[in-house]
This record gives C-alpha cells, sequence and structure tokens, in this order.
C-alpha cells in the first residue's frame, strides 16, 4: 500500500486527539466525600484534564484507500460471555481462544446474551475485533501507548488494588478509587501507580496472583481517558462520540507499519483515538440501560414522581448499596410511628383562613391559598389528618400529597451524584420529603463507630431541642431522591418539621421547601449544620466545598 503524506492541517488535528497529554492537570474530576456511596472524608484534590482533542471529526489516519478488512482467519471460535463480576462489571468475557472476524457467525445470535442484549451488530464487531485480532492487541498492549507522558496517581486516590492481570509482559491493576462506587473500578499501569506502591504491595501480600482474562476494551479505558472523552464529546443532552466503522479501524490498523517515522506515529495516535471511542461507546451503552433501568423502578415504586436519572460525567453506575424507598422505613419493627391523631377538624369542604383547625396549631397559618409555606423553618407545621373531615384538596394538606416537582438525580462535576430541578420552583413550594431508616440515637452513635453509614445522610429529628431528641433518619442505604440533595452553606432549600398523622413530637417528617425561586436545571442544596457558627465547624477540620461566597469553611 503507498504511503500518501498527512497534510499539517490534519497532523495537528490527530496531535490533539493524543489523549496521554502533559497538558492533563494533577487531578481528575472527583467528588465531595459527602456525596458518594463510599464516602471518606479525605480531602482529594478536584480537577479535570485539559481539553487538548479539540476536533469531534471522523479521521482515519491511513491512504486515501477503502479496502475490507484483511484479516485472516485460524480459528472459527467465539468467546464466551461469562455474568458480570460482582466486584468488576467490566470483566465480561472470556477471551482464552481467539476469534476473528472474518469467521464470526450470524451477529443476532450474539444479541440473545443479556450483556448484549441492547448492542448493535457493528458493536458487537468491534468487540470481538479488539479482543481477538492480534495486530490490535498487540497494539494495545504496547509499552508505547501507555508510557508516552504517563500520568501517575496520588496514593491518596486509591482505597485499595483489587486485581492484577500481565498482558505482553505489561501489568496492570484494577483500582477501587476513593469515593467512587465499585462501578468506576478502572485498570491502571504500573507506570501510573508509581506513587502507590503501597497499595500494590499490599495487594500482592494477601492475594496469589491469578491472570484473569479481562475484557481488552476496558484496558483502554484508564481514569484519565475516561475524563478526557467525557469533557470533550459531552453536550447538554449527553455524550455525542464521533465513531469510526470497523473498516475505517481496520483500514488504520493495517497502515501503521506504511510510511515515514512520523505518519507512523500519527497513525497510532489516531488507532488509539478510535479504539478508545469505541470502548467508551461499548460500556456507555451498558451504563446507560443501567440508569434507564434504575430510572423506571424508581417510577414503579413513587408513580406519581417525576424523576430523571442521568450521568454524563464518568461511567459510573446507579448506586449499588441504595435502596429506594417512599416513606420512613422502620428495621425489624424496632420502632413503632403511631399513625392515630387523637382529633380532627370539623371543617367543611376546605379550611378557611378564619377558622381556628389544624393549620394554626402552631400559632400562625402555614401555607398560602397557592400552597406555599410562609412560615419559618423554626415554625412547626400541623398539616389536617385522616381524621379531618375537610376535603382532599384543603389548602392545608401538601406535603402529604407528595412532590409534584420535576427533578434529575445526576452526577455533578465536583460533588458526586447530586439533585437538580427540570422546572422552575417558586419561593415556598414543596419539594420533597428527606425519608429513611428511623434508628435510635444508640444505633446512630454505634453506625458512626463502624462505619456503616455516613454522618452525610443521617438527620437528628430534634426540633427546636437539639439535646433531647430520641431518634435519627439514616439514609444511607435507604431513601429516595431527596438522598443527593448536597450541602450548600447558602442552600436553596428549607428544612420544616411537619406533623400529619403522627403527633409524636419526635417523630415529625423533614420536609424541604424553596427558599428562593429555583430555575430549571439549578441544584437542588440543604444546608447540613444550619445554625452552627464556624468556630464550631472549625474544630472537626474538614474544608467545605460548596464554592459560595459566604461559606462558613468547614464542613462538620
Amino acid at each position: 500500500m503507498a504511503d500518501n503524506p498527512l497534510s499539517e492541517k490534519l497532523e495537528e488535528q490527530i496531535m490533539n486527539l493524543n489523549i496521554s497529554n502533559k497538558s492533563c492537570s494533577s487531578g481528575i474530576i472527583s467528588p465531595q466525600a459527602t456525596n458518594t456511596d463510599d464516602s471518606n472524608n479525605d480531602d482529594i484534590k478536584n480537577s479535570s484534564c485539559s481539553k487538548s482533542m479539540a476536533i469531534k471529526t471522523k479521521i482515519i489516519c491511513s491512504d486515501n484507500q477503502k479496502s475490507e478488512c484483511d484479516i485472516i482467519s485460524s480459528k472459527n471460535t467465539i468467546s464466551k460471555c461469562q455474568e458480570k463480576s460482582d466486584e468488576n462489571d467490566w470483566e465480561d468475557i472470556d477471551d482464552k481462544r481467539d476469534a476473528f472476524i472474518s469467521d464470526l457467525p450470524d451477529y443476532t445470535v450474539l444479541l440473545t446474551n443479556p450483556v448484549y442484549l441492547a448492542s448493535n451488530v457493528d458493536q458487537q464487531k468491534i468487540y470481538y475485533f479488539m479482543n481477538s485480532d492480534p495486530v490490535a492487541r498487540r497494539f494495545i498492549n504496547e509499552k508505547s501507548l501507555f508510557d508516552q507522558d504517563i500520568w501517575a496517581y496520588d496514593k491518596n486516590e486509591i482505597v485499595e488494588i483489587v486485581d492484577y492481570k500481565c498482558s505482553i509482559d505489561k501489568s496492570f491493576y484494577l483500582v477501587k478509587w476513593k469515593n467512587w462506587s465499585v462501578g468506576f473500578n478502572t485498570w491502571e499501569t504500573d507506570e501510573a501507580l508509581k506513587f502507590c506502591k503501597e497499595h500494590i504491595f499490599e495487594f500482592k501480600n494477601k492475594n496469589h496472583f491469578f491472570n484473569k482474562h479481562v475484557n481488552i476494551m476496558h484496558l483502554m479505558l484508564s481514569r484519565q481517558v475516561i475524563t478526557r472523552l467525557f469533557d470533550l464529546y459531552r453536550t447538554s443532552t449527553g455524550l455525542c462520540l464521533q465513531l469510526s466503522t470497523l473498516e475505517e479501524v481496520s483500514i488504520t490498523s493495517n497502515a501503521l507499519g506504511h510510511g515515514n517515522k512520523n505518519a507512523r506515529r500519527l497513525r497510532k495516535m489516531c488507532l488509539k483515538t478510535q479504539l478508545a471511542l469505541l470502548s467508551l461507546d461499548f460500556f456507555r451503552e451498558r451504563q446507560v440501560r443501567e440508569l434507564k433501568d434504575w430510572e423506571i423502578h424508581i417510577k414503579i415504586i413513587s408513580p406519581n414522581c417525576n424523576i430523571k436519572v442521568e450521568n454524563n460525567m464518568d461511567l459510573e453506575d446507579p448506586p449499588i448499596s441504595f435502596v429506594y424507598i417512599t416513606d420512613y422505613y422502620i428495621p425489624e419493627g424496632k420502632i413503632i410511628i403511631p399513625d392515630n391523631p387523637p382529633s380532627g377538624c370539623l371543617c367543611k369542604n376546605d379550611c378557611s383562613f378564619d377558622i381556628n383547625c389544624c393549620k394554626t396549631l402552631s400559632g400562625s397559618v402555614a401555607y398560602d391559598k397557592m400552597k406555599n409555606v410562609v412560615v419559618t423553618a423554626d415554625c412547626p407545621i400541623f398539616e389536617c389528618n385522616k381524621k379531618c373531615q375537610c376535603s382532599s384538596s384543603c389548602i392545608n394538606r401538601v406535603v402529604q400529597h407528595g412532590s409534584k416537582v420535576k427533578v434529575c438525580i445526576y452526577k455533578s462535576t465536583f460533588s458526586g451524584w447530586a439533585l437538580k430541578t427540570c422546572q422552575n420552583i417558586y419561593k415556598g413550594q414543596f419539594v420533597g420529603i428527606y425519608v429513611g431508616e428511623i434508628i435510635t440515637v444508640k444505633e446512630y452513635n454505634q453506625r458512626l463507630q463502624n462505619s456503616s453509614s455516613s454522618i452525610d445522610y443521617m438527620w437528628k429529628l430534634d426540633f427546636n431541642d437539639t439535646t433531647n431528641f430520641k431518634y435519627i433518619v439514616d439514609n444511607t442505604h435507604y431513601g429516595n431522591f431527596t438522598r443527593f440533595i448536597n450541602h450548600s452553606c447558602k442552600a436553596n432549600l428549607s428544612i420544616h418539621s411537619v406533623w400529619i398523622n403522627c403527633f409524636d413530637r419526635y417523630l415529625p417528617y423533614l420536609a424541604l421547601f424553596a427558599n428562593r425561586t429555583i430555575v430549571a436545571d439549578e441544584e437542588l442544596t440543604t444546608d447540613y449544620f444550619i445554625g452552627r457558627g464556624k468556630d464550631s465547624l472549625k474544630k472537626s477540620g474538614i474544608k467545605c466545598k460548596c464554592k459560595m461566597k459566604k461559606c462558613k469553611g468547614y464542613y462538620f
């Protein structure tokens, strides 16, 4: 195949696609410890890789010649899919035997496997090409692909090494990242972990090495590669990946050894980008299915709520240790919540403003005619209950009817999972109830001591009495969409204590209302530590990262 020199413009474009660019800063997007499943209070720098990949067009680094994929078959075997591992969702292929593109059978048969049920035929062909073609496998594992301008991670970003693989004399370690769920574990090279030797030694001391067969597409996606590609191809509606076809990839692959040194180098860069994008698309499609399934699951449990789920930041799946509920959860019936109010109002139709009934038990009317809260957070709210004779549309029945606000659980840039509104919210409008497990103070202290729950997700039911309270709401593992609301020193939501059918002073509902007008797509936040001064917060020494002008400076 004759070699055609690349234009200077094309060379510049391909150079911009180099993922292992030195412009990558000293950190990758990391959430605050308060907003993830595996929370940890270590202070980790948050930054993202420089967006040096400047174009989003298909590039074929080869001769101006189209040809079929020239791969010689030696075996007619197809790797069998394994069940997804609990510890690593991406270890989904047993590639002990090679399979080649020209010998693959009907791809529609392969799509019957649950792992690939939503995959298209072209993606399936790419998968088997990357996991079986010797040229592609050798290219992905070769030293120059990973060692050029390698970026080394800080050891404090890592929880532990959970697995090991050796491929063509190259060592890969599966890393569990601090503040990230297991679904975001990534394979990293030994060079990228050169400052993390103690984690490697710890792994070696407690594990016997065995060379697992890993989907080679997973090896293409280190943490910094994932971050770079998401930064480049993120749009307002998700990711818009510019993917190459199998023919285009094979043309680039077949042309690697042709031309002068500079042409070969540029083709390698192009092939690396093509394979990285295809690998990302493979796992992204699976991730989108998982997120959609979780969204449907939430819809089934709470059909009257309007909740979306999206993650356009990385490949993390929904929290695996979280159970969605709609009301307080009492484990093993340890606590009894009274559900028999002692009395109710005698109002006909709706309660009026000039009648002293449930709505004035606190001393003032809680809601206006638009059902927006008008009292301050330190004022208790008593809604009409099931013994009241007023209608269900009474203006004093708000929280009990549930949230009508359209919200989205999403992955934020620096705060992990978060919650934003999909509509404009008026000041005083009801947003949701903070629900979770109801536990005693004793259980609360035990969970904090053994780290089975996070203080970030615990709210004391201590209305007007911060010392004499009996119960805590813990939504570390059980909760609704309010569990993903992050902290801000200048929050847009206020927490009100509301009593409906339970009149126990120690068991109110924690209802969230907008304390100002909130525009669509704005993140919803609460002040985790309202009423606490800077001095009391500073004693713990954990810094707040809400970035507000009036930030208290410390978190706990």
